[in-house]
């Protein structure tokens, strides 16, 4: 049976041991064991690329600074999907024929849905740490770790409903095109009918949508308490920026699309009242390896302007944990380098196909028997004096 729920401290020493048994010379000569990422490192989504880039890159040398894996070293093949369902399954055999083990990646839900039926024929095991659109099956060779919108958005409307107790009327936004923020405006209207709130109307936009000014005329005339909105960065700033020109200050809540990358930099100096739903801020908290995490986080992304400062760490956090969890695995099937790659694929992808926990140093993770995460999630609140995201309810930060 897997131990997958080893801490990260215990995982280092074993790792530690490993190479002290076998000698250096020994873990020096094993060849590395090559990992997937596929990520948009072009095109419209490239923005994202820091926040989620570096967690695997995190994850990696915090694997290979403990020995690695049964004295291997992690290499990570970074591949450009450019936020392309097409280029993404020609990267995805790529990897295949260079002897990648795994994949990580990629970003969109509706990328991802279309490179998990190739994974049936190509056998080779690839991790989601961000893939939100409820109804993606995965398949023997697929693992999905974060929170789909019909286990996430539950909390977090609940919790702004016990925060904002005031609201009762709301206008549901959204883009329509992209699958997970489609999908989520039917979680938003089922929420707010449990919670007894009173949608006044559903608005629809597309991905690339910049001019919102006829939107936040429609929404001033049916004067809502707050608005729920489900988009990506760019569309959610422009939306901000437009009702702040039109006068127009109520609540905004964002789902978890909003939550990475710099959105809650770029929206507060617009000292605007901004929600979404998340799992970790830049907050100490009483774990101490989040708290070192950030550090690190913060030090990597140091010299990149394209980073607006303080960085959100956000769900960097995932990617992070994907690689240590998918070392253990490694570890305790004892694959390494020398490992032949159709072999280890298939251990990796009967673990992951049984796993049902992962303690991570950073979250806790729980799986379904369809293999999609649960992580305890948070309504997050843009601090709009230092450009990051706090903990909206009191208690968890420390």
């Amino acid at each position: 049976m897997l131990k997958i729920l080893k801490t990260f401290a215990g995982v280092a020493l074993a790792a530690l041991i490993s190479v002290a048994l076998v000698g250096p010379a020994a873990a020096q000569s094993k060849p590395p064991i090559k990992l997937g990422v596929m990520l948009p490192y072009t095109g419209f989504a490239a923005f994202l690329i820091p926040y989620f880039d570096t967690g695997f890159v995190l994850g990696a040398e915090d694997v290979n600074a403990s020995g690695g894996v049964n004295g291997s070293m992690i290499e990570l093949q970074k591949e450009d999907t450019q936020f392309n369902p097409a280029e993404s399954i020609r990267i995805y055999r790529r990897l295949v024929r260079d002897g990648a083990f795994a994949a990580f990646g990629p970003i969109s839900s509706t990328v991802w849905e279309n490179v998990i039926p190739l994974t049936e024929r190509e056998k080779m095991p690839i991790i989601n740490t961000t893939a939100q659109k409820p109804q993606i099956s995965n398949s023997h060779y697929t693992l999905r770790m974060t929170s789909h919108d019909l286990k996430l958005m539950p909390e977090g409307v609940e919790q702004f409903v016990k925060l904002k107790p005031n609201v009762k009327k709301i206008v549901i936004m959204g883009d329509i095109k992209e699958q997970a923020t489609k999908t989520a405006l039917d979680s938003y209207n089922r929420e707010a009918k449990k919670h007894g709130l009173e949608v006044l109307d559903n608005i629809s936009f597309t991905t690339r949508t910049t001019e919102f000014s006829p939107i936040v005329i429609k929404l001033r005339a049916l004067k809502p308490d707050a608005i729920f909105v489900s988009s990506l960065t760019p569309a959610v700033i422009a939306l901000a920026k437009e009702m702040e020109a039109q006068g127009m200050d109520i609540p905004m809540l964002n789902n978890l699309i909003f939550w990475p990358a710099p959105g809650s930099n770029l929206i507060a100096p617009l000292g605007k009242e901004i929600y979404s739903m998340g799992f970790s801020t830049n907050q100490k908290i009483a774990n101490e390896a989040h708290n070192r995490y950030v550090a690190q986080f913060a030090a990597a992304v140091a010299d990149n302007p394209k980073v607006p400062k303080p960085a959100n760490t956000a769900n960097s956090t995932i990617a992070y944990e994907a690689v240590q969890m998918v070392a253990q695995i490694m570890r305790d099937a004892g694959i390494d380098g020398n490992t032949p790659a159709k072999e280890a694929r298939e251990k990796i992808a009967d673990a992951i196909s049984k796993i049902q926990k992962w303690d991570g140093t950073l979250l806790k993770f729980t799986f379904d028997n369809e293999r999609n995460a649960y992580i305890p999630g948070h309504l997050l609140k843009v601090n709009n004096a230092t450009g990051e995201w706090n903990y909206a309810l009191p208690g968890i930060a420390q």
